[in-house]
This record gives structure tokens, sequence and C-alpha cells, in this order.
């Protein structure tokens, strides 16, 4: 009888639709995702006034403010081979300050996207390669100045056959 090929690796609650909340959760915390800074949870009708999220009724955010930004992150063991990481991104509707949206794998930059609109755009990232093992996918805000925010949801990570 011929192996069973390993399951590929599954990002965690990819829709950010845990914890639940009715408004705006805050970092620090942990599900599945790992919180840090001006991050979070919002729900649809929060006081962020997000759109509404393209998956579920919650998104991520990330804020870059007073020169501190937020993040979140998610360490995966992942098979070695070529990936890519796609998401819907927006921009906070009201705001004319842009926040880009960093992705890193492992600490290095391998993707920034700045949301054009406060609506929600599909981004898929370069492709990426990684060895076999354990790794650390992160979202981070890189906003030079003034207050801004963008909002993630449906995020999927691809293997390139």
């Amino acid at each position: 009888e011929a192996p069973v090929p390993p399951e590929p690796a599954q990002l965690q609650n990819t829709g950010f639709e845990a914890p639940s909340t009715t408004g705006v959760k805050s970092a620090p915390f942990t599900e599945g995702w790992s919180f840090v800074g001006r991050s979070g949870i919002q729900h649809n009708g929060s006081a962020f006034g997000a759109p509404s999220a393209p998956e579920g009724t919650q998104t991520a955010l990330l804020q870059s403010r007073d020169g501190q930004h937020g993040s979140f992150s998610q360490t995966l063991d992942m098979a070695a081979g070529d990936y890519t990481l796609s998401y819907q991104a927006s921009r906070r509707p009201g705001y004319s300050a842009v926040q880009t949206v960093q992705v890193l794998i492992d600490g290095v930059v391998v993707d920034s996207f700045a949301p054009p609109t406060a609506t929600f755009t599909s981004h898929t990232s370069p492709t990426f390669t990684v060895s076999a093992g354990d790794h650390e996918i992160m979202f981070r805000g890189s906003a030079a100045s003034g207050d801004a925010t963008a909002f993630i949801d449906q995020v999927v990570l691809s293997p390139i056959p």
C-alpha cells in the first residue's frame, strides 16, 4: 500500500470569526493568530467603520499610529515548496492615511500591499519558497505617519504545484 501524503498546512481562523465580538477586540490575544500592538478583530458596524466583511461578520485590523504598528501572526508546519498567500484587504473609510500591509515569512518581507480604497480588494502575494518545518506567517502594518488602518479577511495559503 502506497504511503499517504501529508495533509497540506492549513491556517486557522482565516476569516477572523473567533473570538466572537460585537465591537472590537484588541491585542494581545491568540485564536489561531497571535495579535500584537495596534491590531485585533472588529465586527461589522464597529467604531472602526470597516466595510462589511467579505467572509462572515468579522475581520482582522492593522493600525499604525503614533509610531506604533500592529501585527498578527501564525506559525505552522509547512512542507518544503513554493506558496502564495492571498487575502482581502480594505482601507479605513474617512481617513486619508494609507496603511501598507506587509506580509513576512520568518521575519522577511515577501509582499507589501496598500489597499487602494475602502472596499475589500483581493490580493495575492508573489510566490515564496520555504523549507520543510515550522514557519511564521505575519501581517504587519507599516504606515510611516498618520492614523492608518487596514482590514484583512479571507486569508488563504496556497501551495504552488
